[in-house]
């Protein structure tokens, strides 16, 4: 980390992780990278101290893995963490140092806790990856999906986490709570309305390890992240729209499902 400690920074937007499904296949590489390797990232550049007028502003990509999803009916602000992989367990842990190096006034501190985030053009060691690999899914076979129909997902478009990154780059500092963490708003959906909305050929062949992560993630109130700026995608067929737009190579029928269903919708 010495080349960041060269120069100091106004914002660093912190991204890099190794997966969740490598991190726990491997968790002694998760903890070098996303432990060890974060929190001396976070030291050098508190260490660097400010590069204008105020101190250095760390963006951080937490995960909704820090909670143990299955296990709870609902999700607020006081949720207590139980996260119940490595992967989570690091991120947790890496929001909590911030959280301490904000305290001492040494960084502005934010944390961001992402769900999944659609559609990655490599989902490889993302125990998450089927949510994007549907969206590539060929139309003239089926698409076996992981979950059973009524799985309930919490999920973010591309350019709506960035647009949530940047607003986190100007939002005043004090509008977040004392822990610096939030979670952020999401769409809630079940993988059957995905696949009727995409118009995929779709089977649904549950597996038991995807399924304690994605069975039924619950409704989530973040009131606190919505009360300092951040957004969800508004509905599916946008979520949805925004990833076609953003990877053109896919299905052009699942853009024609899509747009048929917005006309019917105002037709009514």
């Amino acid at each position: 980390m010495s080349h960041v400690a060269d120069q100091a920074v106004d914002v660093l937007i912190h991204l890099a992780t190794v997966p969740g499904g490598t991190a726990e296949a491997d968790r002694d590489l998760s903890r070098r990278i996303n432990l060890n390797a974060s929190l001396d990232l976070f030291d050098a550049v508190a260490a660097a101290g400010p590069a204008a007028d105020r101190v250095p502003r760390i963006i951080y990509a937490s995960t909704i893995a820090i909670f143990s999803l299955g296990l709870n009916e609902r999700i607020d602000d006081d949720t207590p963490p139980a996260p119940f992989l490595s992967y989570a367990a690091h991120k947790l842990m890496c929001e909590t140092y911030l959280a301490d190096l904000h305290r001492r006034g040494e960084v502005e501190a934010i944390s961001l806790r992402l769900p999944a985030i659609l559609a990655r053009p490599n989902g490889q060691g993302l125990t998450s990856a089927f949510m994007s690999e549907i969206f590539r899914a060929p139309v003239d076979r089926p698409f076996v999906c992981p979950t059973s129909e009524d799985a309930r997902i919490w999920a973010m478009s591309v350019d709506q986490a960035c647009i949530n990154l940047q607003h986190a780059i100007h939002m005043p500092v004090g509008l977040l709570p004392n822990s610096r963490a939030v979670t952020l708003p999401v769409l809630r959906f079940s993988m059957g309305e995905l696949a009727t909305a995409l118009g995929t050929n779709i089977r649904f062949e549950p597996d038991p390890l995807i399924g304690q992560n994605f069975t039924s993630q619950p409704i989530l109130d973040a009131s606190a992240a919505e009360a300092a700026g951040f957004r969800n995608d508004g509905n599916l067929q946008s979520l949805i729209l925004r990833v076609q737009a953003r990877f053109p190579a896919l299905n052009d029928e699942v853009l024609n499902t899509v747009a048929r269903q917005q006309v019917g919708a105002v037709l009514g």
